[in-house]
């Protein structure tokens, strides 16, 4: 090892950070003096818009100085990292280890009072310096991991011996991958062709419910949170993906004409399930914040999914006899960007007074023009939530 060497952003890396600040800097410079553009002059709007713009403008230029002038220098006795104001340094008998992220790693000391020590994996030669880490310390990840692994084992309530513990601790693991993957492949199948839809629906929707029992069989040895850090499997994948895309699926394929029914039996559906969470998991410590966290992320994930299954549900199985009206398509558009959609907009019609757009299928779409009639069907819905949709008059 050489006697110092630094370790600093490489040239690529450079010009993407220059480029992205550079966006950064002159959005927030546009906040900052837009309030001066406007027809009526809003003081209000001045002293929200103008602090948040400086704020950016200043935030963004320490972090492109700081992306030049921060490194990492590596000597016989020491780790040092220069920034743009401090110079923190650990002795090399002073390092507990190192933990990994997705874009860098963080050097620990053995005392928490000592500053840890980051650095980018964009660094140039950052391998060769993830190397020398590797080499000399552990990873506390790892670490932490085979600690609570041997806590486990230890436990009688999850078996009464360490080879049966060992075998409910590796099926929790199975069970964990199995559900994660099949999460995936489902999610992937309703967002991409749901074919035929009643079933992938069905599927989507009833999924949740098999990660609620693993949880029950497996309490202790399997979690929702993802933590790298932890023996135990995660089933954070298999809850999450299926609830995003029942989600997606609901706002795209269903109209509803009156929310007003809807937000009773979300928020009916949401606390039911968010306490079979509770009473089938661990993790849900109040008295700290990882549990406070949980709960609120995971409220986001079963609100999207109490929506989607509930409009979804409202909707696909209602065998109600429509009500029917008949409105004039004034213009239509498509809005292509990952995926393409389609729009009409209607005259107003029935409950609705105003002229308003309506998203369409690709085939409504290709045959109604503008000035033409298209008929609205308005049902009540399985759950009492009216929705509606559109087709062709019929002749």
């Amino acid at each position: 090892m050489k006697q110092e060497y630094g370790y600093f952003l490489s040239g690529g890396w450079s010009v993407v950070a220059c480029f992205a600040c550079a966006a950064m800097i002159s959005l927030g410079a546009w906040f900052a003096v837009m309030p001066f553009f406007q027809d009526s002059f809003d003081w209000i709007f001045l002293m929200a818009a103008m602090p948040m713009g400086l704020a950016m403008v200043i935030l963004t230029t320490y972090s492109l100085i700081d992306t030049f002038k921060s490194r990492l220098i590596l000597l016989e006795d020491r780790v040092v990292k220069r920034g743009v104001i401090k110079v923190r340094e650990l002795k090399l008998e002073e390092i507990k280890g190192y933990r990994a992220f997705q874009s860098g790693i963080r050097i620990e000391p053995k005392d928490p009072k000592l500053p840890a020590l980051s650095f980018s994996l964009f660094y140039k030669k950052a391998d060769e310096l993830v190397g020398w880490l590797e080499d000399k310390y552990p990873d506390l990840d790892e670490l932490a991991k085979q600690k609570e692994e041997q806590e486990i084992l230890l436990k009688d309530e999850f078996g009464r011996s360490a080879e049966e513990r060992t075998r409910k601790l590796q099926k929790a693991r199975k069970w964990a991958e199995l559900l994660n993957i099949s999460g995936v492949l489902v999610g992937l199948w309703i967002f991409v062709y749901p074919f035929p839809y009643v079933i992938s629906s069905g599927i989507a929707i009833l999924f949740p419910i098999l990660v609620i029992i693993a949880l029950n069989k497996y309490k202790g040895l399997i979690r929702i949170e993802e933590k790298k850090d932890t023996a135990q499997p995660q089933l954070f994948t298999a809850l999450s993906v299926p609830a995003a895309v029942i989600a997606i699926r609901g706002l795209m394929d269903f109209s509803i004409l009156d929310y007003s029914g809807l937000w009773i039996s979300m928020g009916t559906g949401v606390l039911i399930i968010l306490g079979i969470f509770v009473r089938s998991s661990i993790e849900f410590n109040f008295r700290k914040w990882s549990g406070v966290s949980l709960m609120l992320g995971l409220g986001l994930f079963v609100t999207a999914y109490v929506f989607g299954s509930t409009v979804i549900i409202n909707c696909l199985y209602d065998a109600s006899a429509p009500e029917v009206y008949h409105t004039k398509v004034i213009s239509k558009r498509i809005s292509a960007g990952k995926s393409v959609s389609y729009y009409l907009e209607l005259s107003p019609w029935g409950p609705r007074q105003e002229v308003e757009e309506v998203s369409v299928g690709s085939n409504l779409y290709e045959k109604i023009e503008a000035g033409e009639l298209v008929e609205v069907n308005v049902k009540k819905g399985v759950m009492g939530i009216p929705w509606f949709f559109l087709r062709e008059p019929l002749e």
